[in-house]
């Protein structure tokens, strides 16, 4: 990551259950507050059923994309791939 940031991605608890989440952090630790304003972003029910979502691997592309896979469990509750792109 430039400047020495770094990426984390996983799940937090959202409102019901769970998000997949991205943080960003300074190098030396902190969070970094010019990533979305807190350091922090969240997406939820990536497959559009429960609301279970988890971010299992990030990257980012030659253009400066965030990009998560991970999984959803979707409407008849069975986990479902979910790729999340982040700007």
């Amino acid at each position: 990551m430039a400047e020495g940031r770094i990426l984390a991605a996983g799940r937090t608890a959202g409102v019901g259950f769970l998000d997949m989440a991205i943080w960003r952090l300074a190098a030396n630790g902190s969070l970094d507050t010019t990533f979305n304003g807190q350091g922090w972003v969240t997406h939820d029910d990536a497959a559009g059923g429960m609301g279970f979502d988890i971010g299992n691997s990030i990257v980012t592309d030659g253009s400066g994309r965030i990009l998560v896979g991970g999984q959803s469990v979707g409407a008849v509750t069975f986990d479902d791939l979910a790729i999340w792109q982040c700007e």
